[in-house]
């Protein structure tokens, strides 16, 4: 399976992109990169940074990974039971 952006599924399709937008909003897909929650390990924003960058090639800030951390209610590594291992 080959990740793919929105624009490159709507111009295969031959649809506009806001078209695949709605078509996928709030919609997921369980994949085999997909890891089980594992509150024991739970990972610093720093640690998330990191590894979205090592394994996905996703160049993001920490301030970032903080901000939508917590815009999804997932509490800090440091309260306790919190993000998985991504890799």
């Amino acid at each position: 399976m080959v990740p793919l952006t929105q624009r490159e599924i709507a111009w295969t399709l031959g649809v506009n992109p806001n078209s695949i937008l709605r078509a996928i909003a709030n919609r997921n897909m369980i994949t085999l990169r997909g890891r089980e929650r594992d509150s024991t390990h739970p990972l610093s924003d720093e640690k998330i940074r990191v590894t979205l960058k090592e394994v996905f090639g996703v160049q993001i800030g920490r301030r970032t990974v903080t901000k939508d951390r917590k815009e999804l209610k997932i509490p800090s590594s440091k309260i306790g039971d919190f993000m998985y291992e991504l890799a």
